[in-house]
C-alpha cells in the first residue's frame, strides 16, 4: 500500500515538474541570448528522477534533462540549472570558455551555485531511491 502511495506521489511530482519546467523554459527563451542557443541546438527537454545530478545536457541528442526534484527548490535554482545545461550546447565541458559563455547568460552563477549546493545540503540531498 505504501509503495502505491509513493509511486502515485512521484508520478504527480513529475507531472508538476514537467509543467513548471515548461513554464520556466518558455520564460527564459523570451530572452534573445537564451533563444539564440535553444533555437539552434535544443530540440527537446525532459524531467526525470536522478540520484546525483541537477541536470544533464546531451548535446549530440539536442536535449537537456532536468531533475524532477528541482520543482521543490526555490525557482532561481531551476533557472540556474536550465541555463547551465543550455550553455553545454556551446561547450560540452567546464572549460574557461564554458564559464565565460555561462557568465553571459547568468552573471550571478557563482553565488547561485553556492546557494544551490547549500540549500541542497540543508534539505537532505537526493531523496530518490
Amino acid at each position: 500500500e505504501d509503495e502505491k502511495i509513493i509511486a502515485a506521489l512521484k508520478n504527480w511530482l513529475k507531472k508538476m515538474a514537467t509543467q513548471y519546467v515548461e513554464q520556466r523554459i518558455a520564460f527564459l527563451t523570451t530572452r534573445e541570448d537564451v533563444a539564440s542557443i535553444t533555437n539552434r541546438y535544443m530540440e527537446k527537454w525532459r524531467v526525470r528522477y536522478m540520484k546525483t545530478a541537477f541536470g544533464l545536457c546531451y548535446a549530440q541528442k539536442h536535449e537537456i534533462v532536468l531533475n524532477v526534484e528541482l520543482v521543490l527548490y526555490p525557482p532561481q535554482f531551476l533557472d540556474y540549472v536550465i541555463l547551465h545545461e543550455i550553455t553545454h550546447f556551446l561547450h560540452q565541458n567546464h572549460s574557461k570558455q564554458y564559464y565565460q559563455a555561462f557568465e553571459q547568460l547568468e552573471p550571478q552563477w557563482k553565488r547561485l551555485k553556492q546557494e544551490l549546493n547549500q540549500w541542497h545540503k540543508e534539505h537532505g540531498g537526493w531523496s530518490y531511491r
